[in-house]
């Protein structure tokens, strides 16, 4: 898709002029692809607390 096809598309879902939708700045933006999402999920996780027995010895 083009920048003019999307400006056309957002000014005729929203009725406004397509002048007024590139003024805006409206463009498509690429998403992570779900792996590199879960990826990304994983990491931020923090880590698992430690056992008990464990922790005891520390």
């Amino acid at each position: 898709m083009t920048q003019s096809q999307i400006d056309r598309a957002v000014a005729r879902a929203t009725g406004e002029s397509v002048d007024l939708i590139q003024r805006r700045g409206f463009s498509l933006q690429s998403l992570p692809s779900p792996q590199r999402r879960q990826r990304q999920r994983r990491q931020r996780r923090s880590p698992a607390p430690l056992p008990k027995h464990v922790q005891a010895c520390a």
